[in-house]
């Protein structure tokens, strides 16, 4: 009980550095208590900041006893009596048998992911794999690693202190860059949701920890090349408008076509590698190339390339 003085939001007496050290002490003294350990010796530790040799915790009853080795320790605990559950009991450790623990690849997986900056960038190229599958359907490539690193990057932030406010807004920000990837306009959607991103990253981390925080160098540059992104893909539409028409009534206007037989008014020509009817206000030969001046159904009308009509 205790460490209750009230507080405020400043903290000007710096109480709650106080509060904390009191109630560390506390409890340090009730583990060396439960351990029949030296309690004053041992709560300089978080009062003063004391460190202390092996030999000097094991002259000042911190420790047990010191060990060189493994089987030395073995052999040291060998026969000693241990207080458990209210009960005296004494080891037998003649065969005892070592195992060892090591983390393996998914320990190894899992520490690597629930680092904030690892994090942060699974969880950005997720979406973007999400993005590149509605934009860009095909083989499903970006929206299976897209899942995948969405997924990797929930178990990471499950891990850290996150600030739901600021992932809120990354996920906005997010959503209206795939609006603006989309149906591209005047970029209205894809500067609401650059600003919105880049705000969520900064306020994803919900600790003033330096060890916790997103490298503000990596916010910057995710940043950054998602602007790039949103941009080259607004210049690609707006250049695609600006071109003429690949395909249909629109493309054939204009086209040249070649006479497949003499003709006075109707006849068949060949249009890229099609045969059309064609009507013409001028005779044609065999042979001839005219052009296309409109198109009305499955009919061709064309003049010769020395007038226009």
């Amino acid at each position: 009980m205790g460490a209750a003085t009230p507080v405020n939001a400043n903290d000007p007496e710096n109480n709650v550095a106080r509060k904390v050290i009191s109630d560390a002490s506390a409890y340090m003294r009730t583990l060396a208590a439960r351990q029949d350990r030296n309690a004053d010796i041992a709560v300089t530790a978080i009062t003063d900041g004391s460190s202390f040799t092996a030999d000097e915790a094991l002259i000042n009853g911190l420790i047990d006893l010191v060990a060189d080795s493994l089987p030395d320790l073995i052999a040291t605990l060998n026969g000693q009596s241990v207080e458990k559950n209210g009960s005296t009991l004494s080891l037998d450790l003649d065969n005892a048998v070592i195992e060892p623990r090591e983390t393996d690849w998914r320990d190894d997986l899992l520490a690597f992911v629930a680092q904030p900056n690892i994090a942060y960038l699974l969880l950005t190229i997720g979406f973007y794999g999400i993005i590149l599958e509605f934009y860009s359907p095909g083989i499903a490539l970006g929206g299976i690693l897209g899942v995948i690193c969405l997924v990797l990057a929930s178990y990471g932030l499950s891990l850290l202190p996150v600030n739901y406010a600021g992932a809120s807004l990354m996920v906005l920000g997010l959503v209206l860059l795939c609006a603006e990837l989309l149906t591209p306009g005047i970029a209205v959607l894809g500067a609401g949701g650059l600003l919105a991103f880049l705000l969520g990253s900064f306020l994803l981390i919900d600790t003033a920890e330096p060890a916790w925080q997103i490298s503000r160098a990596l916010i910057a540059a995710t940043t950054v090349s998602t602007g790039a992104l949103m941009a080259l893909v607004l210049w690609s539409a707006l250049k695609a408008r600006k071109q003429p028409p690949a395909s249909g009534v629109e493309h054939m206007i204009g086209q040249s076509a070649v006479a497949l037989e003499d003709f006075q008014r109707q006849g068949a020509v060949q249009l890229q590698g099609e045969r059309w009817q064609a009507v013409s206000n001028q005779p044609v030969q065999r042979g001839e190339h005219i052009t296309v001046t409109r198109v009305e159904g499955l009919t061709l009308y064309i003049a010769k390339k020395d007038r226009a009509t």
